[in-house]
């Protein structure tokens, strides 16, 4: 099967899927479906902020040439964990499910230092909108660089809207890790 899919998408594991399920993000019985039948999702975004980026891999990380306080960063990236309204951090706020609901909860955030100026930011929550994680690391990125408070993130959080201007992080440092389908797995995972 492998060999019909583009080289960047691999099937590692295959399993049936149940007929009838719990549609979690519709609270409702339905068919299984890859995004609403999900319980947990984890995203890394790979960061670099250093002068030059090793030219190999500028598709799989982002370089920041902004001085950027890590700490600073750190300090924005815990902001979000916990039940919040994510309507500031979606693009198009006001189409699709951030318009239906746009409230996620991010059990997680962790920034790795993986040496050498080279960071990963590893998010782990119940689902996200459209470019959430982007905009996420983005706001987080603007506090680290000195364009925004940490106060202004949990006020958007609080208030469900964009009232401070930042960049979302561009699409080359993220990839969706993994993606939960039953508390059978969230278990496994939690054993291996």
């Amino acid at each position: 099967m492998n060999r019909l899919l583009p080289f960047d998408v691999k099937i590692t594991d295959l399993e049936e899927a149940p007929e009838l399920v719990e549609l979690e993000n519709l609270g409702k019985k339905g068919r299984w479906h890859a995004i609403f039948s999900s319980k947990n999702k984890i995203y890394s975004y790979r960061l670099f902020f250093g002068k030059v980026l090793d030219p190999l891999n500028r598709h799989l990380r982002h370089h920041e040439y902004r001085e950027c306080d890590v700490d600073r960063f750190k300090v924005a990236a815990q902001l979000f964990v916990g039940e919040h309204n994510f309507a500031a951090f979606a693009n198009q706020n006001q189409k699709g499910w951030a318009a239906v609901n746009p409230v996620r909860t991010v059990n997680a955030i962790d920034v790795i230092d993986e040496g050498n100026d080279n960071f990963k930011v590893t998010v782990n929550l119940d689902g996200a909108l459209y470019k959430m994680v982007r905009n996420m690391v983005g706001a987080m990125l603007a506090v680290g660089c000195g364009k925004m408070q940490p106060g202004d993130i949990s006020e958007m959080l609080q208030t469900g809207q964009r009232t401070k201007t930042y960049n979302p992080a561009p699409a080359n440092g993220l990839c969706l890790e993994r993606v939960f389908y039953s508390d059978y797995l969230l278990d496994m995972q939690a054993e291996s």
